[in-house]
């Protein structure tokens, strides 16, 4: 917090820069060690690579301000065949290099992120996906076995990003970087800037630095940033402690995983009691209550509601019981072992892990169980799992904890979950799903916690942003010019 106070003191030196005119380009951090192009097959995206990807390397379709599915590379398609054809049409548009976008590469481009052997993270989700088939020079076929209503938004995710060799078609281009400071301008595109930015194209620039989160609020703090993006809940109390205006501060309402997933199954953890006991302790209100956040919100089961699996999430009847009865639970769970169980609990930096376990410490000691905090890539019992769900569907959720992503895992679930993402049957599908969560809950290899939290500062000029389920927010719908 001290480092953070000194920072803005110092930042507020250098002079500010004062509220930018709608017209002038948008100056920003993303909370992130770095901001560049990444092949998602390869690596895995942080808030500043996903940004540069989703930004300079559309995919089909895009997420706009409010998380909803709009054109992107795709400029319109149709839906037929009971859902199981999705056909695009390709607009008009250009690689970084000034080549055309050819269908033909557009298909490649997804068939690459789509194949086994891909390393995409998403590529287990496109499992219904039959074929992808570039039908003319500017129209494609995606063919599926089975209807996926949460196709575009799966589309929609930067992971999904078209890309030929490491160039993108927009809707940004990198302009230049230096300084730290990267320049993006939008592609001179009618479809895709409005005439203000058409006339002026500098008025459409985003300049965007990657740095720690202490970092960006100063410099927000001093107006020499109108944006602060990719806060999570570590970095939530600099934040806080700055005592900014409240209208700057944004919470998405996310959805997806923050929870303790097991990683040591030989050790202590393998005993299905004490990891229930670990579950039933947690006063997740008392918790979230540490970062005075009334929107963060907290979890008991797996699945975040109803989604495609027709029913209810499965969770545990005892994790819905007052504190002191399932404290009680616990402590028969665990019985008497002797000497006092340890666990090594993997969190990232920063303070909103110190409060978090703390506040989890605090609660495990109640059942005689005491917690050692350690850094992620150390050998632990437990690692944090903080991710937001990239569409409004079940699989991902058991898909990202399934002996496919995780171990120790249920094997049970996991062949489960493998018949249900084979399923053609809508009704049968839903009764696997249901089971699958149902098998995972009750193993209690994964200990859920809250939902997730993502936050940005935004300044009042950007009248274009919003707060969505997918923590979704481009670039090119920062300011609202009408």
């Amino acid at each position: 917090m001290r480092r953070l106070i000194a920072l803005i003191a110092v930042i507020g030196l250098l002079g500010g820069c004062g509220k930018a005119a709608s017209d002038e380009p948008v100056m920003m951090s993303v909370i992130a060690p770095s901001a560049g192009i990444a092949n998602p097959q390869r690596v895995r995206l942080n808030a500043g690579t996903r940004l540069m990807l989703e930004s300079t390397a559309q995919g089909l379709v895009a997420f706009d301000a409010a998380g909803r599915i709009e054109p992107a590379l795709a400029q319109r398609w149709i839906i037929i065949d009971d859902g199981k054809s999705f056909i695009f049409r390709i607009r008009d548009a250009s690689w970084s290099d000034g080549k055309p976008v050819l269908a033909a590469e557009v298909a490649a481009s997804l068939k690459r992120s789509l194949a086994r052997n891909s390393g995409n993270p998403l590529q287990r989700l496109f499992g219904s996906v039959r074929s992808v088939v570039a039908m003319t020079g500017q129209v494609i076929e995606v063919r599926l076995a089975r209807a996926e209503p949460n196709l575009l938004q799966l589309l929609a995710q930067p992971e999904m990003a078209i890309l030929k060799d490491v160039r993108g078609s927009g809707p940004f281009f990198l302009h230049s970087k230096r300084d730290g400071i990267t320049r993006l301008r939008q592609v001179p595109d009618p479809l895709l800037a409005d005439s203000s930015v058409i006339e002026n194209p500098a008025s459409g620039d985003i300049r965007l630095r990657a740095e720690p989160a202490s970092r960006a609020i100063a410099r927000i703090a001093n107006r020499h940033v109108q944006l602060v993006t990719g806060g999570d809940f570590a970095t939530v109390p600099l934040a806080r402690a700055a005592r900014l205006p409240s209208v700057l501060f944004q919470v998405d309402p996310a959805y997806g995983l923050f929870g303790l997933q097991v990683v040591n199954g030989q050790g202590l953890l393998q005993s299905q009691n004490l990891r229930t006991a670990l579950a039933l302790a947690i006063d997740r209100e008392a918790l979230i209550s540490r970062f005075g956040l009334n929107s963060w919100a907290p979890a008991v089961s797996i699945l975040p509601s109803r989604l495609d699996n027709g029913g209810p999430p499965a969770a545990l009847g005892l994790m819905l019981r007052p504190r002191a009865e399932r404290v009680a639970a616990a402590r028969r769970l665990i019985g008497n072992p002797g000497s006092a169980p340890v666990v090594r609990v993997a969190m990232p930096d920063g303070p909103g892990s110190r409060l978090a376990f703390a506040a989890l410490s605090r609660d495990w000691r109640d059942i005689g169980v005491a917690a050692i905090r350690v850094k992620m890539g150390e050998a632990a019992d437990l690692r944090l799992i903080d991710e937001v769900a990239p569409y409004s569907g079940a699989l991902w959720y058991l898909d990202r904890l399934s002996c496919r992503a995780v171990s120790p895992c249920s094997i049970e679930a996991s062949a489960t979950l493998d018949e249900a993402m084979s399923a053609t049957d809508p009704a049968e599908r839903a009764r696997l799903i249901s089971e699958t969560d149902a098998i995972m809950t009750s193993a209690m290899w994964y200990i859920p916690v809250a939902l997730p939290l993502r936050w940005s500062l935004v300044e009042p000029s950007l009248n274009g942003w919003r707060g969505n389920a997918f923590a979704a927010h481009p670039l090119r719908r920062l300011r609202n010019r009408e």
